[in-house]
């Protein structure tokens, strides 16, 4: 069955009709979304060049993301540049930073939900931050290189050079192994029952019971699952050169694949198809830039490239694959009970997400321009009796930005891309009625949105804090 007859099954009205004496939807899939509640009108559908945009007005309890098979493409890279936290696309795009921190990042790693980043720096202390942004919150402190379960209920620590773990607020912390006379030097989790461990210039496979196994020589910058029950150490030799020593239980190395370039730091990407590295040239002393390769590195694609001056690269963290992840409802950062949902996908492959509340739901409607032959992009437009929340999507991640808005704000225009349904910017306003409500045309290529504009946002920033009377919106989402 179509969108409209699920979703619709007994819900007559149209956008910004009542809602009382609707009947709940129950858990409907829509695409790769699952929702609950009540709709109050049609499915706002726009088929453009590369997604499918929807929208739906009403009240939502719930929405959730549901991927069975999720990709790595669907993901995030978080990188440090020395005191900085940051996050990139998989395709590079995006690039942002999360967190600015007062000491170097030593280890970054990813929650099973792909919502919050764990790091430890220079001073040993263990941390977490949303991957949205705002304050990062110490979790406990003597936890050197620390890295959290693939479960997310532990972490894993070098405490004067012995390996540990602990729960996330510190509590139970145990001795896992003790080297004896070396230090550890660095340590991945990324099978739940097995710790990769280096230590006296060999890494190691630790067990979850203090057994040990393993020993390919070379200092570990990442690691990667080879079956579900073992991990094959990803190891960098005294020059910094790397190789992806491929080990069986027992210990034994059989071969081994090598590139001519410095790896520093790295991570497997969520579904082992891929190494994120961060490389650099053999005459250079650190990195800057992040190489994703295939597991066989045999090609190389540039994730990201800056001056060393920005920064040196010295962590990175693939972000967990998920086959769930709640957007809205009781625990989200959003809350529950929006009032419009828009979201773009192609089959089950998503794409930007826009979601708002109103002060009165019943008050909301919502309507869209056809893409056209000169104009790549799909411009929703929403309106409400005051509209009190509105965020949106500003990675693959799905990471959501909550716009600012005051008591004046009845009105938002959303702008996808027609090829990814990325979404490009938000605009929002006071007046919907009359002399100052925002007029869109389209001029060629570019989208001018003309009237009475409080604030517009691209990437989760504000570009016109002043507001302004006319805009022309190009087509990669650029505000002139």
């Amino acid at each position: 069955m179509g969108l409209a007859g699920m979703v619709l099954s007994g819900c007559g009205g149209s956008g910004g009709g009542e809602t009382s004496g609707l009947p709940t939807l129950g858990r409907m899939q829509a695409g790769p979304y699952s929702l609950e509640g009540f709709v109050t009108g049609q499915p706002v559908q726009v088929n453009a060049s590369g997604a499918s945009i929807t929208g739906l007005t009403g009240t939502f309890s719930a929405v959730d993301l549901r991927l069975n098979n999720p990709r790595a493409e669907q993901s995030l890279i978080a990188f440090n540049t020395a005191t900085q936290i940051r996050v990139i696309d998989w395709d590079g795009g995006n690039e942002r930073v999360v967190f600015n921190h007062t000491r170097s990042i030593r280890s970054l790693s990813w929650s099973p939900g792909g919502s919050v980043i764990y790091f430890s720096d220079s001073n040993n202390d263990l941390y977490r931050v949303s991957v949205a942004g705002g304050a990062a919150t110490l979790m406990f402190a003597n936890a050197g290189y620390a890295v959290v379960s693939p479960a997310g209920d532990k972490a894993a620590f070098v405490r004067s050079g012995d390996l540990y773990t602990a729960n996330l607020d510190g509590t139970g912390a145990a001795l896992l192994y003790d080297p004896a006379s070396s230090s550890i030097a660095a340590i991945d989790w990324v099978v739940p029952n097995e710790i990769a461990v280096t230590f006296g210039g060999f890494t190691y496979r630790v067990y979850l019971n203090g057994s040990i196994s393993g020993g390919s020589a070379g200092v570990l910058v990442g690691a990667l699952r080879t079956t579900p029950n073992h991990v094959s150490s990803w190891d960098s030799s005294g020059d910094y050169r790397y190789a992806i020593g491929r080990t069986f239980p027992g210990g034994v190395s059989v071969s081994s694949l090598e590139v001519n370039a410095k790896g520093y730091a790295g991570s497997a990407s969520s579904d082992d198809r891929f190494l994120v590295i961060a490389e650099s040239a053999e005459n250079e002393s650190s990195a800057g830039t992040l190489v994703r390769r295939p597991r066989t590195l045999t090609s190389a694609t540039t994730v990201r490239t800056a001056p060393l001056l920005f920064g040196t690269i010295s962590a990175v963290a693939c972000q967990r694959a998920v086959t769930a992840r709640p957007i809205i409802g009781a625990g989200t950062a959003y809350g529950a009970n929006a009032s419009g949902v828009i979201w773009a996908n192609s089959g089950m492959e998503y794409g930007g997400l826009a979601v708002l509340s109103a002060l009165t739901p019943s008050t909301m409607r919502m309507s869209a321009t056809e893409p056209t032959s000169t104009g790549p992009n799909v411009l929703y437009t929403v309106e409400a009796d005051r509209i009190t929340k509105i965020n949106y999507t500003i990675d693959k991640g799905l990471t959501l930005s909550n716009l600012p808005v005051n008591a004046t704000t009845n009105g938002a225009i959303v702008n996808f891309a027609s090829s990814t349904g990325e979404v490009l910017n938000v605009l929002i306003y006071s007046v919907t009625r009359g002399e100052g409500k925002p007029k869109v045309e389209r001029i060629g290529n570019r989208v001018r949105v003309t009237g009475n504009l409080q604030a517009a946002y691209a990437k989760g920033k504000n570009v016109l804090p002043s507001g302004a009377s006319q805009v022309t919106i190009e087509v990669d989402g650029t505000l002139r």
